[in-house]
């Protein structure tokens, strides 16, 4: 039957953003048994910033939710992008960026698990502090590659 799920995404670009490396990551919760956490390399240059990452990191979330045959289930989507939360909300319009083409990606992943899974997804924004699964997730790649210092992200 139906269930409650709770996605959770982010996303990075270091050490500049734009321009940067690129990475993303997301979990996907079911109470707190986790269905499934994954992370994405997405390269490196002019092309990426961490607006693309964060939609990256959503899409990876959308994606693992389309192809896991479930169908009915409310999704309660957090992320600590203000900008993606307020975007697949609608309350803000999309402009431009280097993000578009993973926005395009994430809006309709979000229309096709409506129409073909009848999946209801609510966006939700989230302090960075309350997303630490996701954000690990996303700076891992970065951390192989020997570009994320865990001291660099520390603020007091």
């Amino acid at each position: 039957g139906a269930m409650k799920l709770s996605a959770y995404f982010d996303g990075a670009c270091e050490p500049i953003n734009p321009g940067g490396h690129a990475a993303c990551g997301a979990v996907v919760k079911e109470g707190d048994e986790i269905r499934f956490q994954g992370s994405r390399y997405l390269g490196h240059g002019p092309a990426f910033s961490n607006n693309l990452a964060e939609y990256e990191g959503l899409v990876l979330a959308l994606e693992w939710l389309y192809n896991s045959g479930r169908a009915g289930d409310r999704v309660e989507v957090y992320g600590d992008s203000r900008l993606v939360i307020k975007q697949m909300q609608g309350a803000w319009g999309v402009k431009g960026g280097l993000y578009v083409s993973a926005y395009r990606r994430a809006r309709q992943l979000a229309d096709d698990l409506l129409a073909h899974r009848l999946m209801r997804l609510t966006f939700h924004h989230i302090l960075r502090t309350l997303n630490e699964e996701a954000d690990a997730l996303s700076t891992a790649p970065l951390t192989e590659r020997g570009i994320h210092e865990r001291v660099k992200r520390w603020r007091p």
